[in-house]
């Protein structure tokens, strides 16, 4: 869902995470976590800054818990999911693939 806000901010909802991107003059987009400002990117484009995003939001979070700060639940929840999801094996039909001897 994308929302557009006053002065040229983006809202965009993924995940169940919010975040801002702010167009940049020279081009390219400042993003950052609605709730938890500590995190921050940006990117080229809409989808390179939700990229980078994620990657930020995901050290910034290790980061603040082996720190001992609170992290609030819902971005534990996050964090999880994100882990979990990038230590499975990715599932592509390449690696199935066989290939006829010659």
């Amino acid at each position: 869902m994308v929302q557009k806000q006053p002065a040229e901010i983006i809202q965009i909802t993924k995940d169940g995470m919010t975040y801002r991107l702010t167009p940049e003059k020279e081009g390219g987009y400042l993003i950052e976590v609605a709730d938890y400002p500590p995190a921050y990117s940006e990117g080229r484009t809409i989808d390179e800054a939700l990229t980078m995003i994620e990657d930020a939001l995901q050290l910034v979070l290790e980061v603040d818990k082996e720190d001992g700060r609170t992290i609030p639940e819902h971005l534990e929840a996050w964090l999880d999911r994100v882990k979990d999801r990038r230590d499975r094996p990715a599932e592509s039909s390449s690696s199935h693939r066989t290939y006829p001897s010659t």
